[in-house]
């Protein structure tokens, strides 16, 4: 088993914006997605929005930017064989796996990091998902806001058959 941690690093709101996007590209492995965790970055002035964003159950991935896999351990190497991107252009697939309710507030410094590191380390996965062949997750913000912004930390452990 190798561990991988997938980090995409704060992206500003917008509607139907695919925050990150995983899928399983081979049939000899299972990717075994551990932990999903939506960081709220704070870093503007806003006050009042609710933010919904939907998991997906997807089977393809067109466009968006890379995003590189980082070992948990050195010694496992470069993860070639699933995809992740940030920003795709759209996903195949609109079976919702669940919905994460939160807020963009930003409550001021005091305030925002203790908000923060509760935010951090909630892991939005009830229990670990199974990505056999063609088969992912995108998490997709689904309200019409663009205020604020998001990073996403997954963990990822690839098994092989």
């Amino acid at each position: 088993m190798a561990r991988y941690y997938v980090w995409v690093t704060s992206q500003a709101c917008a509607q139907n914006k695919l925050f990150l996007s995983i899928l399983n590209t081979t049939a000899d492995q299972i990717v075994k997605l551990e932990s999903l965790y939506l960081v709220n970055s704070k870093l503007s002035s806003v006050t009042g929005v609710g933010i919904e964003f939907d998991a997906l159950k997807i089977t393809a991935i067109t466009g968006g930017t890379a995003v590189t896999p980082v070992p948990a351990d050195s010694g496992d190497g470069t993860a070639a064989s699933f995809t992740c991107v940030h920003t795709a252009t759209s996903v195949t697939g609109s079976t919702i796996f669940f919905s994460h309710f939160t807020s963009d507030d930003e409550v001021g410094v005091t305030g925002a990091f203790p908000t923060q590191m509760i935010e951090r380390f909630g892991n939005l996965l009830p229990t670990p998902l199974i990505l056999k062949k063609n088969i992912g997750l995108a998490l997709k913000q689904i309200t019409a806001s663009t205020a604020g912004s998001f990073g996403v930390l997954a963990i990822v452990n690839i098994l092989q058959v």
